[in-house]
């Protein structure tokens, strides 16, 4: 994965307000481009399932269903474990996708489950009991918090890393003391890349893309799609637009624009050691520095990387996240800079 340049690097790039608060500025669009549509889920689409902590019960999309354990804080990890059999179940995963196999002795030593999507592809999550090791879609190993293990004849799992990995965006109701968590009722199909090379032009409504067929186009955006602060004079984009200048279509994006998290189908393929991974789903939250892939991994490294932040229903990452168009689409990228814009691009494999 390449690097992209620092964000403190190009603090001398016109200023265009970013702050809470401060309404965004935009130069002139061509009459030409064209306009990208930013939409949200509709409710009539989504699966949205709500656990509450210490509770043997859940609800999807209101209705109550029942389950013989519930989620609870694993004192010692302080994360939250919860029983990975009724999350696949609120995802609408059916039993016979839910693959148990046990050692020797008798005792469930792993878990594999798959999620189907349109186009035939499943998505498939293995555990192993007491390890802290995943594998998503194959390929590269993701590394959980805790270890799952067994609790009252149930595999007790860490409830992010799981969700996501089936493709399900999560939040914690801290008033209720519970898991939201969101998905689509019909899982999109992998997306394919459509754009090698993507512009974001600073301080104007409008991005550029170049296609696999070489065939550049000038994209009228929603919101301004490159900024700088102008407290702390840092760069940062818009996460939504980002992807939809990739051609990301609206049917393969979730957006809550209240919580402030966005998941956002990807490649979604079998994947092989050493070769670049390619995600089933990449994952934003706002406060957090990173993106998240779905084999539990970050899409850049934490240190010295703002956190992504929300404003005005918008989330706005900074420069590294421009990276996770890398996992994404399964291939390496490249970027720079001008004066007034910042460019990335996939490198062929």
């Amino acid at each position: 994965m390449a690097t992209i340049t620092a964000a403190a690097a190009i603090a001398s790039l016109p200023t265009t307000a970013l702050a809470a608060g401060v309404s965004l500025t935009a130069g002139p669009t061509p009459a030409a481009a064209v306009t990208t549509q930013t939409t949200v889920t509709s409710p009539n689409e989504l699966l949205t399932a709500k656990f509450w902590m210490n509770r043997n019960y859940y609800d999807v999309n209101g209705k109550r269903n029942g389950m013989d354990s519930s989620p609870f804080v694993d004192a010692k990890a302080g994360r939250v474990l919860m029983p990975l059999r009724y999350l696949a179940y609120s995802l609408g995963i059916a039993e016979g996708d839910i693959q148990f196999t046990k050692n020797a002795s008798g005792w469930v030593d792993q878990v594999i489950i798959r999620r189907p999507s349109a186009g035939g592809f499943k998505d498939t999550l293995q555990i192993t009991v007491d390890s802290p090791n995943i594998l998503v879609n194959g390929g590269q190993t993701g590394a959980l918090d805790v270890a799952p293990r067994i609790v009252n004849n149930r595999l007790m799992v860490p409830y992010r890393a799981a969700a996501q990995a089936l493709g399900a965006m999560v939040a914690w109701d801290a008033g209720e003391k519970a898991i939201i968590v969101k998905t689509w009722k019909a899982v999109p199909a992998p997306q394919k890349p459509l754009v090698q090379k993507v512009s974001l032009l600073q301080g104007q409504r409008q991005m550029k893309s170049l296609d696999i067929n070489g065939v550049e186009k000038t994209l009228q955006a929603a919101s301004v799609p490159l900024v700088v602060d102008p407290v702390d004079h840092r760069t940062r984009f818009d996460i939504l637009e980002y992807l939809k200048a990739w051609g990301i279509p609206d049917s393969a994006i979730l957006y809550d624009p209240v919580q402030g998290s966005l998941a956002v189908r990807g490649i979604a393929r079998e994947n092989k050691p050493g070769e670049p991974y390619g995600a089933g789903f990449v994952y934003f939250y706002a406060g957090d520095g990173y993106g998240w892939i779905s084999n539990y991994l970050p899409t850049n490294p934490e240190d010295g990387v703002d956190a992504i932040t929300l404003v005005n229903g918008r989330l706005y990452g900074s420069v590294p996240l421009l990276n996770a168009v890398s996992p994404l689409f399964g291939r390496r990228t490249e970027g720079g800079m001008t004066n007034d814009a910042m460019w990335v691009r996939l490198v062929n494999p």
